[in-house]
């Protein structure tokens, strides 16, 4: 574990106790100590609260707040926080009395939201719109092109997942499928993968409302929403199964599966290195190379390692 997070135990554990968090485990490049660089980094943890006592989504929004106005630093600025189990209990921070208590999602909100819209005026807005239009808890959002490594990565992804799936009649589509991510959200994954897909004729272009599979490529100006305001969407849509988030300029894909227990668990699980293999858990047999999914973007790296 880093040495910065030992350095800020004590204030984490003091905000863990004022907004009434039982359990909260790191991950990521943090967890890994020489990986980590406090001045370009995010933290990322799993914080699960004490009960699902009325105020809680205050509580958890609050808490990834109060990392920015305490000044912890800019390390401190975006709290990735996610639904389920913690993926490791080596990597507790926080260790609270309660054996399992319940683990939300706290996206990082906007510093200034936009007037919210109608679903409506979104579906409207989105038909005639030149480029796509995301929609999330009632904010437009323009989806911008991106870099050459983002769209590589992508590729190689929809690629792999499709040269797999193909035989078993799943579709696998990218970037210009609609998705309704319920509760009035609509999204443009990089990747979506659905076996039996459903659509919404009503509108144009059709929506996709059972994605089992969805994969997004961060960069620099959607990471905190993809691990943020989509991870907490993507958690409540009943027919997905698995969320993949990969960076575009390192080897670093994280891997959220939905758990068939009764408590509808997520787990988390994070490939770092070209020469592990991405195992799905949902799809019996599917497993892709870290190498495969950045081939092209990363073949210096691949080379040193083969060497």
């Amino acid at each position: 574990m880093s040495p910065f997070i030992d350095q800020h135990r004590n204030a984490l554990a003091e905000m863990c106790r004022q907004y009434g968090v039982a359990r909260l485990h790191l991950f990521g490049s943090a967890a890994r100590t020489e990986q980590f660089d406090p001045a370009a980094s995010d933290l990322d943890f799993v914080v699960c609260f004490a009960d699902k006592s009325p105020g809680y989504a205050d509580r958890y929004l609050d808490f990834a707040e109060a990392g920015k106005v305490r000044g912890h630093g800019d390390a401190f600025e975006t709290l990735h926080v996610l639904p389920g189990p913690a993926p490791s209990p080596r990597h507790a921070v926080v260790e609270g009395a309660h054996a399992r208590p319940p683990c939300f999602v706290a996206p990082t909100m906007p510093a200034v939201a936009p007037k919210p819209l109608t679903v409506e005026a979104y579906l409207a807005r989105d038909r005639d719109a030149d480029g796509r239009l995301e929609f999330l808890n009632g904010t437009i959002t323009d989806v911008a092109g991106a870099e050459p490594e983002h769209n590589q990565v992508k590729d190689n992804i929809a690629r792999e997942l499709g040269n797999r799936l193909i035989e078993r009649g799943c579709w696998v589509t990218s970037s210009d499928q609609r998705v309704h991510a319920g509760n009035g959200n609509y999204v443009y994954p990089d990747v979506v993968v659905a076996c039996d897909p459903a659509y919404d004729d009503e509108h144009r272009p059709r929506t996709l409302l059972n994605p089992e599979l969805v994969a997004e490529v961060t960069s620099g100006s959607t990471a905190a929403r993809d691990r943020g305001e989509k991870l907490a969407a993507y958690a409540r849509l009943e027919s997905l199964r698995e969320y993949w988030v990969a960076e575009p300029d390192r080897a670093l894909l994280t891997q959220f599966v939905r758990s068939d227990d009764e408590n509808d668990d997520w787990r988390v699980r994070t490939y770092d290195a070209l020469d592990e293999t991405v195992q799905s858990v949902h799809f019996d047999d599917l497993a892709v190379p870290m190498q495969a999914l950045y081939a092209l973007v990363l073949e210096e790296e691949a080379a040193e390692d083969a060497a």
